[in-house]
């Protein structure tokens, strides 16, 4: 028998004898970050990246984001081309195939490299590769109807080689598997299914089997075999090509059975989707043993109960179904989650099966939508809807009886509500235009009541106090009660209250009070014994804000003390202080218009709304989104808008609107393990992806200074409980505190300065529960050189240096100062001093001779007149000496010719001056100049006074780094042994030695004289 798997079904008149086990998926597509919605491939890798074969190329997925690795400007760049297979090796390499191309992928360092197919005959253009592993880790690539290449790993290509089984002459192979359990292979192939016994060293076909091999015989008659499963059962499943006629022929799907020795043989067309053309590509066992089939227009999945198989299909075409034409892969991941590859995207579903189960108004019908959902006596769940009456997939035969004998009025059928009396058991439905239905079940008989104090208005809300008395609501705000035990005469049904607006739920807690909410008027609170108002809530009171246009779509009692208030915003009303906690966007919020509030056995508060399904944990102050990924209901437009809800008996919850509810246990749904450790998952400088696995295992991340622009993301692996997590993280040397993220899973920072970082990041989960542990990433941005310590050091030396060096020079300053200071004072003291002490003498001497002795008084004067004129010339050379405009040769040569003239040529002495023109360009400081201006000095005058010369030669020149002057006449000469040095001569060699210079003075009686001098210049 064919069945559906993808939702209850729910139909008026009929009842499903059993129900069957459900699949809700949630869809990944290009609008999600696919590059293509045609998937041949899934894989996870070791740390939990998913890995996704497309039309465009390979990506991998971590639950929030695609990420393409291709880079042009490599040489091992991976081929962008449709990845058809993906399979993992022990060293955590991919091996893919691309059409007829393989290759090995390193998802570390993102390189590739192509594993060539060698044949020596030419393959099939229509034939398919696939790359296949053994047990022991071997990689064989297998083309359909033509050979087993296997992989050799020194020339790195797939080529004719031995292999670890053998085939019957012209056999070919279609498809390979080895029994897990004793390691032989089974082989389909073009004649047949092929067993090759690794101990026996020989195959086994039908014909050869034996008893020893009854699956072999019972599919003796099978050729072209495609795909083979042997499940945890021992059960052999294979496909193959039949072309028999009519029902016979086309895909098939068979199995034996060892334990019942019987084979089982279904046509693959019977559970396609459209009863077409079917072709069936695989057949696989999952780890939880279920065996799955798939392929052109197939998904199916083993019915164990009636040896048969299940269809996977969607007969309405819901959000929550799976469409395709073919299914290329099947993966189940490490959290059981069960990927589908097809070609209208990537699917995903629970392999967990019963999680949660679904009821669909067939659109069949007439229109209808879920207005209420109650649960009797018995068990049984009722649903109310406007437009069908009341329907039941569990308690079908008793609803009809409500409507057996009811009056030709389709308000009875516009049901807005429903309640079963504690004490009676009396089933009380109410209906549009103030018409009620009370239902008995023992009698199996309806009332059918239309009572005057409703006004005609739709009593929208039934509910039982604790003294069995039942109060009910209206459109038009008319709050009734109906005594317990009374008849059904309109006098029992009694006006207690007239509002000016529609109510929405009547709703009595623990302590018997009730809560009326309502569309206008905020919350009002009664006491059902005296039916007198003790309490309202509203905007327009106190506290304001807290009821978007006063308008209150449900209320539910969370705890003792605690009133949860549905409105715009969730509101928490304390009941024992009158103090409202309202929750808005801004508070964490996750959706604005709340349309139903649910409780559950946990202390957890459900709560509906327009952008879908939330659960608030009071404890952590936590919302957490559930969807169709968890298997309910995603919120996509007023269609699968959820209005009204019930906690079971047995603690289920149900939510319900329009034309599907959905029913779960709220246990699922609490995470009751840690979650994984965050993975970084990318890290990105500059907006630029850098490899992460590669970056991930070095100790530290090391970057220049001027890579300071950061992007880090990051994701727990876990694909079930994405969106359900949340995260904090911080960068230490940057962030004070941590950050929670916002969702994103990103950690962006932009010109950090120089350091050390560790970025850190958690998670925890709605309960609070933390990840074993954190995860790390160090990061080294290093200064630039003039930013390093030794720099640093080097440019404070520097600067000492120069302090010291300024200083320095600023004491030699003071000190040449000091120095120009003392010898103008030692000069004047030695040369004016003792010139005017001289003057003086001779000024006294010829005054006392002047009376007695004219001549000698006049030889005295004479001398004053002399020593008056050499006192002005030093002073002159003092004065000319400290002269900073004297510093050049220039000046101090034209003063040399000057002083020259001045003494040679009163006494006829002709002379020549010759200086050279590097002499020029040579600066002196101020004492060398004065020392070697008055060596010039010395040796001219002693010329002028003793060498009797008629000719001197003057040459001052440059050579070999130093200076040189040099003075020569054809004078009368002197003998430098015998010859009296006198101070002239001293002062001249003193000076010579200041400039750290060399005098030499040659002379002989009649050979005239030279004066040499020679001053080093560094």
């Amino acid at each position: 028998m064919r069945r559906s798997l993808i939702q209850i079904l729910l139909f008026l008149a009929i009842v499903p004898a059993a129900r069957s086990q459900e699949f809700t998926f949630s869809r990944l597509s290009v609008t999600d970050g696919l590059s293509s919605n045609f998937i041949y491939s899934v894989w996870q890798d070791r740390k939990g990246f998913l890995w996704i074969g497309t039309e465009n190329g390979l990506q991998r997925y971590d639950g929030s984001k695609f990420v393409q690795f291709y880079d042009h400007n490599r040489s091992d760049n991976l081929p962008a081309s449709p990845i058809n297979q993906i399979m993992g090796d022990n060293n955590g390499n991919m091996w893919i195939r691309m059409g007829k191309k393989t290759g090995i992928f390193n998802p570390l360092t993102l390189s590739y490299r192509e594993a060539p197919i060698i044949s020596k005959d030419k393959l099939p253009v229509r034939s398919e590769a696939s790359i296949w592993k053994n047990n022991e880790g071997r990689f064989f690539v297998v083309v359909q109807r033509h050979s087993c290449l296997p992989y050799n790993e020194k020339l790195h290509r797939f080529e004719e080689g031995p292999l670890p089984f053998r085939l019957p002459p012209d056999w070919k192979p279609n498809y390979l598997h080895q029994d897990s359990r004793n390691g032989n292979y089974w082989i389909g192939t073009d004649s047949g299914l092929v067993m090759y016994d690794i101990k026996a060293r020989t195959w086994f076909t039908g014909t050869n089997a034996g008893d020893q091999h009854p699956e072999l015989k019972a599919f003796a008659a099978h050729r072209n075999v495609s795909s083979i499963c042997i499940d945890n059962k021992g059960r052999t499943w294979i496909s193959f090509w039949s072309y028999d006629p009519g029902e016979k022929g086309g895909a098939r799907i068979v199995y034996y059975d060892p334990s019942q020795k019987k084979t089982h043989d279904f046509s693959a067309r019977e559970f396609s989707k459209n009863k077409g053309y079917t072709e069936v590509h695989r057949i696989r066992s999952l780890n939880n043993s279920t065996v799955w089939t798939y392929g052109l227009n197939l998904l199916a999945m083993e019915d164990s109960a009636n040896n048969s198989l299940m269809s996977i299909t969607d007969p309405f075409q819901t959000e929550y179904g799976i469409r395709f034409k073919y299914i290329n892969d099947i993966f189940e991941d490490n959290e059981k989650v069960l990927w589908v590859a097809t070609d209208n995207g990537l699917y995903a579903t629970s392999a967990e099966p019963d999680k949660s189960h679904h009821i669909i108004l067939s659109p069949y019908k007439e229109e209808a939508n879920i207005t209420s959902l109650m649960e009797t006596r018995e068990g049984k769940l009722w649903l109310g809807t406007w437009g069908r009456g009341i329907v039941s997939t569990e308690d079908s035969i008793e609803v009809k009886n409500i409507y057996k004998a009811h009056p030709a009025n389709d308000d009875f059928k516009m049901v807005w509500d429903l309640h079963q009396h504690s004490r009676t058991g009396y089933i009380w439905i109410t209906c549009q235009s103030g018409k009620l239905v009370r239902y008995d079940p023992r009698r199996k008989m309806s009332d059918m009541l239309q009572l005057p104090v409703f006004n005609n208005r739709t009593v929208r809300q039934v509910a039982e106090d604790k003294e069995g008395n039942l109060w009910f609501g209206t459109q038009g705000g008319e709050i009734v009660q109906y005594g317990a035990g009374k008849s059904l005469h309109p006098d029992s049904f009694r006006l207690k209250d007239k509002l000016s607006s529609i109510i929405n739920r009547l709703y009595f807690d623990k302590q018997g009070q009730l809560w009326v909410a309502t569309h206008g008027e905020g919350l009002l609170v009664y006491d059902p014994g005296s039916g007198k108002r003790v309490a309202h809530y509203s905007d327009s009171g106190k506290q304001s804000n807290m009821f978007q246009e006063n308008v209150i779509s449900d209320i539910v009692e969370l705890n003792d003390s605690v009133m949860a208030i549905g409105s715009g915003n969730l509101n928490l009303l304390n009941k024992k202080t009158g103090h409202i906690e309202t929750i808005t966007l801004y508070e964490g919020l996750p959706s604005y218009n709340i349309t139903s509030l649910q409780t559950d056995g946990f202390g957890h508060l459900w709560i509906s709304t327009k952008d879908g399904l939330f659960k608030y944990n009071p404890r952590k102050s936590v919302f957490t989104r559930y969807d169709q990924r968890d298997g309910l209901i995603t919120t996509a437009n007023s269609e699968t808008l959820l209005n009204n809800s019930l906690l079971r008996k047995n603690g289920q919850v149900a939510f319900a609107g329009n034309q599907q509810a959905v029913l779960f246990d709220p246990a699922f749904f609490i995470s009751k393990l840690a979650p994984k450790d965050v993975t970084i998952t990318d890290f990105k400088l500059f907006n630029r992806y850098l490899p992460p696995d590669s970056i991930l295992r070095l100790d530290k991340i090391r970057l220049k200074h001027e890579q300071n622009s950061i992007s880090i993301l990051f994701a727990s692996l876990s694909y079930k409980q994405r969106g359900k997590l949340i995260y904090y993280y911080m960068l230490e040397g940057a962030d004070k505190n941590w950050i929670r993220d916002d969702g994103g899973l990103i950690a962006n920072y932009s010109l950090l300065p120089p350091g050390n970082y560790t970025f850190k990041v958690r998670c925890e989960n709605e309960e609070g529960t933390p990840s074993s542990n954190m995860t790390q990433l160090n990061i080294l941005i290093r200064p630039p050189f003039y930013g390093t310590w030794w720099f640093m050091v080097l440019i404070a030396i520097v600067i000492a240096g120069l302090t010291y060096l300024i200083h320095r020079l600023r004491i030699n300053r003071i000190l040449a100062v000091e120095k120009v200071r003392r010898r103008v004072a030692r000069d004047l003291h030695d040369d004016m001093g003792s010139t005017l002490s001289t003057i003086n003498i001779l000024s006294e001497m010829a005054r006392m001779k002047i009376d007695t002795d004219t001549k000698a008084s006049r030889d005295y004067i004479e001398k004053i007149s002399d020593n008056s004129s050499r006192m002005m010339e030093a002073m002159d050379d003092i004065v000319w000496s400290i002269n900073p405009m004297n510093d050049n040769m220039q000046r101090i040569t034209a003063r040399m010719r000057e002083f020259a003239a001045t003494v040679l040529e009163p006494k006829g002495i002709e002379y020549s001056f010759h200086v050279d023109e590097k002499v020029m360009d040579l600066v002196l400081d101020m004492e060398a100049r004065r020392d070697f201006f008055l060596v010039f000095k010395e040796a001219i005058n002693n010329l002028a006074k003793y060498s009797m010369a008629k000719q001197a030669v003057i040459d001052i020149r440059i050579s070999h780094g130093k200076l040189h002057m040099n003075i020569k006449d054809d004078g009368i000469g002197f003998e430098t042994e015998s010859a009296d040095s006198g101070n002239g001569l001293t002062n001249m060699k003193k000076r010579s030695e200041m400039m750290k210079g060399l005098l030499r003075i040659i002379s002989g009686k009649n050979e005239g004289t030279l004066v040499q001098l020679e001053v080093p210049l560094t």
